[in-house]
């Protein structure tokens, strides 16, 4: 029984030091009908009802810092502070800004919702290490720098997510014919340890590309 005290004690700190020091408050000061007027019972609900929210999304295996930030994203939504309609109707560098005012929602991310929730076309993603392995070998380059990726982009436009599922699936070895990261041993076990950024850099220039079989024309 202890055990288990102790391990609720850890789980849900907060509300342990915030129900301890409510009694210490009415020890204190005992609570009168005045003081009981003053008690705002609306906010008790939505804290208590927010409180039931994050610890059924944690019961699902998700995080508490995600679970702030989605309980953080349905408050902006019924407040109106943020509008999933206006992203759905702006552009996609204009739906990318405003879905990157959310917490925890960094451009990698809206790029794959615009992708995958918006069916957007044409969402090329930098920041995806995936993607840049597939173009490391398909092309055979040993570094993809924002230069290089950039003409990729150019060159996939206007269907860009479709070349990006093309090249997840070749980054994973799923495509016969490429089995090969051109990326130095050394370079492709740091990048693949690291999350996000850090692979910016020139993309070799001298090497004849390959020509990569994907159903439409690439010029």
């Amino acid at each position: 029984m202890g055990a288990k005290l102790i391990a609720f004690f850890k789980k849900e700190t907060i509300l342990c030091v915030a129900g301890l020091l409510a009694v210490i408050s009415m020890i204190w000061i005992p609570p009168d009908g005045e003081y009981v007027g003053y008690i705002n019972w609306q906010v008790l609900v939505l804290l208590f009802c927010l409180m039931s929210v994050m610890g059924g999304l944690q019961a699902l295996g998700i995080s508490g810092r995600k679970a702030a930030y989605i309980t953080d994203f349905a408050l902006r939504v019924q407040s109106g502070a943020f509008d999933p309609e206006t992203v759905r109707e702006s552009s996609d560098a204009e739906a990318i800004r405003q879905l990157c005012t959310l917490k925890g929602v960094g451009a990698w991310t809206a790029e794959m919702i615009l992708l995958f929730c918006l069916q957007r076309p044409d969402i090329f993603s930098y920041d995806d290490l995936a993607i840049q392995r597939g173009l490391r070998m398909v092309y055979h380059h040993r570094q993809v720098g924002r230069e290089l990726f950039e003409k990729y982009r150019r060159r996939y436009s206007p269907y860009g997510s479709v070349a990006s599922l093309y090249l997840w699936a070749i980054s994973s070895m799923d495509v016969p014919g490429y089995e090969r990261d051109y990326a130095p041993k050394r370079a492709r076990s740091t990048k693949e340890g690291k999350s996000g950024d850090g692979m910016a850099g020139k993309g070799s220039k001298g090497k004849k590309e390959k020509a990569l079989t994907m159903p439409f024309d690439l010029g």
